[in-house]
């Protein structure tokens, strides 16, 4: 923390990649960089939250979306960045969870 108390902000992250994944009670969002190639991604960062949370995100994105939009046009998203590429549905197919968690995708605490 510095003098005023605050924490130091977390580095920002350049994606180009995201999955996602669900199970009753938690949205895993895994985020990556595809190569040139295409042929490989590295997961840098994953994001685990509520689904009340997940659809709260899901209203600001959209939101921001309409607004830029709004500002500097359309955004065309190529048929190779389709959402069905990145949904990964039920937790079986989630990005793995942190060593050390409470729980793994598919499996219930407790």
């Amino acid at each position: 923390m510095d003098e005023n108390g605050s924490a130091p902000l977390p580095a920002s992250l350049y994606v180009n990649f995201m999955r996602v994944g669900y199970q009753s009670s938690e949205f895993f969002l895994a985020f990556g960089q595809v190569g040139q190639d295409r042929a490989t991604a590295h997961l840098l960062s994953s994001l685990v939250t509520t689904p009340a949370h997940a659809r709260v995100m899901l209203a600001a994105l959209g939101e921001a979306v309409a607004r830029y939009e709004q500002q500097f046009g359309e955004i065309e998203v190529p048929a190779s960045a389709s959402p069905g590429a990145a949904a990964a549905g039920p937790a079986g197919a989630a990005p793995p969870r942190e060593p050390g968690s409470r729980t793994q995708p598919g499996r219930r605490a407790g």
